[in-house]
């Protein structure tokens, strides 16, 4: 996969763009069936993907389902909602623990996650520990 690399893909069924392009993309190459693979969608909030605030599910099915179809198996989905709203809300309402539990998918908070220090050139960060310890994260 060429990282610089931009797919268009136009459509009307988002699910099977989102298969299209992933398959285009070449990263089932990159990707190994025993590999921990994460998903970070964008949940800002708890609304429904409908108000625009979040990332619809049915893309990120689309994303699992390819990932299961490449034998990926340990998967999970992580995500942080903004300051104010509650990450559990977030996936309850916006379709993700439906998600999790028919596609037998984790689901983190990483709100409630625990952290680890990393450098980034001469600052140290704190960061969550579940999307460092994945060995490829989709975002």
């Amino acid at each position: 996969m060429n990282r610089n690399q931009l797919y268009i893909h136009h459509g009307t069924d988002a699910k099977a763009m989102v298969a299209h392009l992933l398959q285009r993309s070449g990263i089932q190459s990159e990707i190994k069936p025993e590999y921990h693979v994460g998903i970070k969608p964008n949940l800002v909030e708890a609304k429904p993907a409908s108000s625009g605030a979040t990332t619809h599910p049915e893309l990120v099915e689309a994303v699992v389902e390819f990932l299961q179809e490449i034998s990926v198996q340990k998967i999970t989905i992580m995500e942080s909602s903004w300051v104010g709203d509650y990450t559990e809300e977030a996936f309850r309402v916006c379709g993700y623990e439906e998600l999790a539990r028919q596609k037998g998918v984790k689901l983190v908070d990483l709100k409630k996650n625990t952290t680890i220090k990393r450098k980034a050139g001469k600052i140290e960060l704190e960061v969550c520990k579940s999307p460092m310890e994945v060995d490829y994260l989709i975002n």
